[in-house]
């Protein structure tokens, strides 16, 4: 009785982002149920990464990711799939186990992302689910629910990372040291270079510059031990096992093809993972998947490139505002990794899942200084924005992933 009545108050509490989580997974659950219902999500013969670089028909039916030190703490989830759904459930009661899971994670990251407009910015009930809507239309937040990979995941935990550590922010005026090690560690488990993100937040602290480099110095000392370690496990078990394929030195050397730069930055990294262009059969490292096309026009563009005023005009209109930041730092880390570094952008758009939720946030802040009849403008904007998302990538999702 007395856990109900706590778990009751918790969502009287939060009860608009319990009524937003509901809606949210009811709607993304029907298209994870109608996605499933063409085939598409059942392995077939051996076909991997049959859609946009998502790994998932290879790991779930293999657990393939058991070896992969770039997702050092995420064997867990695929040694519990492999020997507790499957071997409680069987193959097709697990798949659509995994599924409900990865349904929740992405209907968590964007009740997260309103909770973020709401509980910080103080934006209204109806801007922030206007808002919200920008990022629950996107291309990426509409194929996650039915992907099985580390995305959905980190998805749900990056947003979910941002509002906690503002929330401390706003109320303490400090990220909060155990705040900032918890997430690194759980972000930088699912995704290693995501472990940088919240350890960023040391540099927004006060004190010595010093001082802060030093503390995010630690923390980047003892994820790298750990990681260290679970490398030696995994070359270990690879060598018993006489799997040398699966050795991580192998696996590191092999992730380096991944490192090629894009043929159009904005439109293959910010634009199709929120408004993408059409999908067609390709080629790629020994196997047909579906890839995202070219864009074909200059409004195509129009997506992408207000995303980027948006990262631009937010800092300029809240200079002073610590939060803001934080934001950008988050986004900087994506930036350094698959646009600078190029590792990925053959594959840009399963990128997304890692920043697309930064744009509401960043819009909110622009929000936050605006006044009058310049927010009902944008209002009209972000309005257009969502109905062009919902109406293309969902027209595009429904066309041709299917089997």
């Amino acid at each position: 009785m007395k856990e109900k009545s706590s778990i009751r108050a918790l969502a009287l509490r939060y009860r608009e982002e319990t009524l937003v989580m509901i809606v949210l997974s009811a709607l993304y659950g029907l298209l994870t149920l109608h996605i499933a219902s063409t085939g598409m999500l059942t392995p077939h013969g051996g076909l991997i990464g049959a859609y946009l670089g998502y790994d998932n028909y290879y790991r779930f039916e293999t657990a393939g990711g058991v070896f992969d030190v770039s997702h050092p703490f995420l064997n867990l989830f695929y040694a519990l799939n492999r020997f507790g759904f499957v071997s409680l459930a069987g193959e097709r009661s697990a798949l659509a186990i995994c599924l409900a899971l990865m349904t929740l994670c992405t209907a968590g990251g964007i009740t997260a992302t309103y909770a973020y407009l709401r509980r910080l910015l103080r934006l209204s009930v109806s801007r922030s689910v206007l808002l919200t809507l920008l990022v629950g239309s996107s291309f990426t937040a509409l194929t996650l629910p039915f992907t099985i990979e580390s995305y959905p995941l980190s998805f749900f935990l990056l947003p979910l990372s941002i509002v906690v550590l503002s929330l401390n922010h706003k109320r303490h005026h400090s990220f909060g040291k155990n705040s900032i090690w918890f997430f690194s560690f759980l972000l930088g488990g699912i995704t290693l270079t995501n472990v940088a993100k919240p350890a960023l937040a040391f540099l927004l602290e006060k004190g010595s510059l010093g001082s802060r480099i030093k503390k995010g110095a630690a923390l980047a000392a003892v994820f790298s031990l750990c990681v260290l370690l679970i490398g030696l496990l995994f070359t270990y078990r690879a060598a018993k096992q006489q799997q040398s394929e699966n050795d991580p030195r192998t696996l590191a050397i092999r992730m380096f093809e991944f490192r090629q730069g894009g043929d159009e930055v904005i439109a293959e990294y910010f634009g199709h993972p929120l408004l993408i262009s059409d999908l067609a059969s390709a080629r790629r490292y020994e196997e047909t998947t579906l890839r995202p096309t070219p864009y074909h026009g200059l409004w195509n563009y129009a997506v992408p490139l207000l995303f980027l005023a948006t990262v631009i005009a937010a800092p300029l209109l809240n200079r002073r505002e610590k939060l803001v930041w934080l934001l950008l730092l988050y986004l900087s880390v994506d930036i350094a990794v698959n646009v600078i570094g190029g590792y990925g952008m053959n594959e840009a758009i399963i990128f997304g899942g890692h920043w697309v939720f930064l744009w509401p946030m960043l819009l909110g802040w622009i929000y936050h200084a605006m006044q009058g009849r310049k927010m009902h403008m944008a209002d009209a904007v972000v309005l257009i924005l969502v109905l062009a998302q919902v109406v293309h990538n969902l027209s595009v999702i429904l066309e041709r992933l299917h089997l």
